[in-house]
C-alpha cells in the first residue's frame, strides 16, 4: 500500500460528494440496474461500516436521460457522504473501501 502524507488542511466535519456515470466502453457492458444494485448492496454498506462515514445518500440528476451521461448531464449519479472528520479520507481505512466487485466484473476504478 502506498503511504501518502496527509493534507493538514483537510480536517473537521464535511461532506464528500461523488458524481458518476456508467462507462459506455465498459466490457462487458454494465447496465443501470446492476450498477444500482452494487451501490445499494455492496458499496454503500462497505462505506457506512467504516469508522469515518456513518451515513450515505444516493441520488440521480433530475435531467438524467442516460446512465452513461450526456453533454447536458455528464454524470447523472450522485453520492453524498457526511463525515464528522474529513481527515478520514487521508487514512488507510478509507483506502481499503472496496471499489471492485464480481457483480460489476471490473478490476480497477475507472475514476
Amino acid at each position: 500500500m502506498t503511504t501518502t502524507t496527509p493534507n493538514p488542511q483537510i480536517r473537521g466535519p464535511g461532506i464528500q460528494y461523488v458524481a458518476s456515470s456508467l462507462s459506455p466502453t465498459h466490457t462487458p457492458p454494465l447496465d443501470e440496474p446492476t450498477f444500482l444494485k452494487w451501490y445499494d448492496t455492496e458499496h454503500l454498506p462497505d462505506i457506512v461500516s467504516t469508522s469515518g462515514m456513518p451515513n450515505a445518500f444516493r441520488a440521480f440528476h433530475v435531467d438524467k436521460t442516460s446512465p452513461y451521461g450526456t453533454r447536458e448531464c455528464p454524470r447523472p449519479f450522485f453520492a453524498f457522504y457526511p463525515m464528522p472528520r474529513l481527515e478520514f479520507t487521508q487514512g488507510d481505512e478509507f483506502r481499503t473501501i472496496r471499489i471492485q466487485s464480481e457483480m460489476l466484473q471490473v478490476t480497477e476504478c475507472a475514476g
